[in-house]
């Protein structure tokens, strides 16, 4: 009967998890006897197509494989639910691979990994028959992955260092959007992997956000000239001028977010402050030493630093301006 049925008429390929009717059989009439109608941002995100992906044998899954493509190229603008970046497709050696552990042929972000990156390519015959804008869709890797967790309920997200930052919040925050993988960038490639956030739409919005976990790791993580990104300011932050330098960057000030500012967040940023202020090769005027100052206490009674965890300071910073011995 018609009833129960489905009609999808943005493709010809009929859905192995969704009763459809056959491509013959469309008529209007069906319509009317009770079939109803499906589209593709509906069926890729039916709960059957997400336990085939989690279930089904390789042969099954290559041919859901064609059925996903064959809807995402009928609707260019479908929405693809992040759970479906699991669905494996083939590789250059022609093994099944989860499609966002794959990157495409000249992808940016592949001459920016580390050497032992645990990402394949994806095969290239299977580039030619659906094209790039459908395998990116699916989550297959041109730039950076992201992660989008409306309603996370534990840092549970298979990013790097994340119960840490997890834990910065006194309440769990509402929702993540992340950039995955930044752990896999190596270390004399970051000054091209910061200007490939910065410049992809999809991920500099993530760097905006000072809380938010990408910006919070870049922080501590991502290196540039031999220091973690917190121990550089953005050249129009006049905030820490003398205390922390600009960083060196054809887009620095649109990586604001994940620099150091005026907050200090750990012992570690407290000893880098600490050392500028005692440095008397730096000038640092007395509005910004004694602002910087007082962030250091607002840190202590925040409880981000400890003062037994500081080293002690050779010089310090006097209400003059200068560096002065500490006596």
């Amino acid at each position: 009967g018609a009833r129960g049925l489905f009609l999808t008429d943005a493709i010809d390929t009929a859905l192995s998890w969704i009763p459809t009717v056959d491509t013959q059989a469309r008529h209007p009439l069906i319509e009317r006897l009770g079939a109803g109608a499906v589209s593709a941002s509906e069926a890729l995100a039916d709960p059957a197509l997400r336990q085939l992906v989690d279930e089904a044998d390789d042969d099954q899954l290559t041919e859901v494989a064609d059925e996903v493509f064959a809807l995402l190229a009928a609707d260019a603008d479908a929405s693809v639910p992040s759970w479906l970046a699991a669905l494996p497709l083939p590789d250059q050696d022609g093994e099944l691979r989860a499609a966002d552990e794959l990157l495409l042929p000249d992808s940016p972000l592949a001459a920016l990994l580390v050497d032992d990156a645990p990402f394949g390519r994806v095969a290239d015959d299977l580039v030619a028959r659906v094209g790039v804008t459908t395998l990116r869709a699916l989550g297959v890797g041109w730039g950076f992955l992201t992660v989008v967790d409306d309603l996370p309920v534990g840092p549970d997200h298979d990013l790097p260092d994340e119960d840490e930052w997890w834990y910065t919040f006194a309440d769990p925050p509402e929702t993540i959007a992340a950039v995955r993988d930044l752990d896999l960038i190596a270390n004399d490639r970051w000054p091209e992997a910061l200007t490939l956030l910065v410049t992809d739409e999809h991920t500099a919005p993530m760097l905006a956000d000072r809380h938010g976990y990408t910006a919070w790791w870049l922080r501590r993580h991502a290196v540039v000239g031999g220091r973690p990104l917190g121990w550089y300011r953005a050249p129009s932050d006049r905030s820490t001028v003398g205390v922390r330098d600009a960083l060196d960057h054809p887009h620095a000030d649109d990586l604001a977010a994940a620099l150091g500012g005026s907050d200090v967040e750990s012992a570690a940023d407290a000893d880098t402050v600490l050392a500028h202020l005692g440095d008397s090769e730096r000038e640092i005027a007395p509005g910004v030493a004694a602002a910087v100052h007082a962030r250091l206490v607002d840190a202590a009674r925040a409880g981000r630093i400890e003062a037994d965890e500081l080293l002690v300071p050779q010089r310090v910073r006097s209400s003059s301006g200068e560096a002065v011995g500490n006596a």
